[in-house]
């Protein structure tokens, strides 16, 4: 009889919790609560892309030791280089930018773990864009050889490349089911 009790007390006050008016938290509180799942959730997000960062400049002066970039280079070009620099100058930059940024965002989406690629699939395009103007304006700043209208082609082959190697790589390490 005593778990009879029990259970309709448990029954009335459930009820009574159900029918209840609903109560907001203060806006104060609302925000603080927002703002500490937010900082659990993407607390590691600025070191996803300090390291993307680092592994595509890591690779693109590994690429400027193969095919210079602006006059800038490290290296002798190759033979491949000498083929695309008889395309039109549109062309020839976008070709330029889609390499040298494809070969570090291949290595980045390899070299970082999976949690972190989907932390920076939201932010993909928008760190492909930055990333490749940034380099862009180094290149042109430190380079010799450069005709900024044409180049500006540049700027979306790197995007472009960006995009495309870590939507590749994103792609491929998914888990299967």
């Amino acid at each position: 009889m005593n778990n009879k009790i029990d259970e309709q007390q448990w029954q009335r006050e459930f009820t009574d919790f159900v029918n209840a008016s609903p109560q907001h938290p203060s806006a104060v509180t609302d925000a603080a609560v927002q703002e500490q799942i937010t900082t659990s959730l993407h607390r590691w997000q600025w070191s996803v892309y300090a390291r993307l960062s680092l592994v595509q400049l890591a690779s693109g002066l590994a690429t400027l030791i193969l095919c210079p970039q602006f006059g800038l280079g490290f290296g002798a070009p190759l033979l491949a280089h000498a083929h695309h620099d008889q395309l039109p100058p549109l062309i020839f930059y976008f070709i330029c930018g889609l390499l040298f940024v494809s070969l570090g965002a291949l290595l980045g989406g390899l070299l970082l773990p999976r949690h972190a690629l989907a932390q920076l699939t939201r932010r993909r395009f928008r760190f492909c864009c930055v990333y490749a103007l940034v380099v862009y304006l180094v290149l042109i700043g430190l380079g010799s050889d450069a005709f900024v209208v044409a180049s500006l082609s540049w700027i979306m082959g790197a995007t472009w490349g960006n995009s495309i190697g870590l939507s590749l790589i994103d792609h491929l390490r998914q888990p299967t089911t």
